[in-house]
């Protein structure tokens, strides 16, 4: 963007270099990384913050070009006819942007000048435009809360799988050597179990709940439980009467399930986990 007024072939390699990265990208996401790149909103809101003082360098570096005499000039002044003459003017100043000659002039900059201090403007005084903005009650612009009368995340899932979730990742992380949890969501689901569970029945009715599958777990969607014949160590001692095999030994029914949640899971273990 800085330099593309002048040089229209970058514009090209770039975007030949944005669908590079985009196709490295999708390759090493599919057959190369064990798990996502842990990417957030942020990123995107960098990025846009960084890229809205480009039009400013477009237009800036634009105008500098396309105004500059050395480049698109047909007269030479007559200094220049002397080589010797180290004091060559070019007649090329910055200062010329704030005299009036630079926006009564015909050539293609002029254009380029009166956007930069439009872009310019609305860019680095954004917050107090908004300002005076909002002084005209139909113009005003404000974020929207939308309040669909939701209790937060933790709240709206029911004592039932709240218990699952607790279970699973406790069984996880004692048994499989599995965390897929981090300690602040165990701890939240653990207290709301704990409260749900000691909450009057006219009191769990007021709580709006989650329906279906709460849980972006695939194991939380009791189509793939069935699909997968899992079975939930939050069923208790109920849970190997759920599992049958060919061998006497009962004791270890529960090793098929703790087999599909291990395969299911296996972008969370590390290498020496695994060997």
């Amino acid at each position: 963007m800085m330099y593309g007024m002048g040089l229209p072939i970058l514009f090209p390699i770039a975007a030949f270099s944005f669908l590079t990265l985009y196709c490295m990208e999708k390759i090493l996401l599919h057959y190369v990384y064990r798990e996502p790149p842990m990417y957030d909103e942020k990123l995107n809101k960098n990025a846009l913050s960084i890229l809205t003082y480009a039009p400013i360098l477009y237009l800036a570096f634009g105008y500098w070009m396309l105004s500059s005499k050395q480049l698109l000039g047909n007269e030479l002044p007559h200094t220049w006819k002397y080589l010797d003459d180290v004091n060559i003017q070019s007649g090329h100043k910055w200062s010329e942007v704030f005299s009036g000659a630079a926006y009564e002039s015909s050539t293609p900059s002029m254009p380029l000048l009166v956007t930069f201090w439009v872009i310019f403007t609305l860019v680095f005084f954004r917050n107090t435009l908004l300002k005076l903005w909002n002084w005209v009650p139909f113009l005003s612009v404000a974020d929207f809360e939308i309040d669909e009368g939701l209790p937060e995340y933790f709240k709206a899932i029911d004592e039932n799988k709240l218990k699952w979730s607790v279970f699973e990742e406790r069984y996880a992380r004692e048994v499989l050597n599995l965390t897929t949890q981090d300690d602040y969501c165990l701890e939240k689901y653990e207290k709301m179990r704990d409260k749900k569970s000691k909450a009057s029945e006219a009191k769990k009715q007021k709580y709006r709940e989650i329906k279906g599958t709460h849980s972006y777990d695939i194991l939380a969607n009791e189509q793939y439980q069935k699909d997968f014949q899992y079975y939930s160590p939050h069923l208790d001692d109920a849970r190997n009467d759920f599992i049958k095999d060919d061998y006497e030994d009962e004791s270890n029914d529960a090793i098929q399930s703790d087999f599909v949640k291990v395969m299911l899971n296996l972008a969370f273990y590390s290498e020496n986990d695994l060997l």
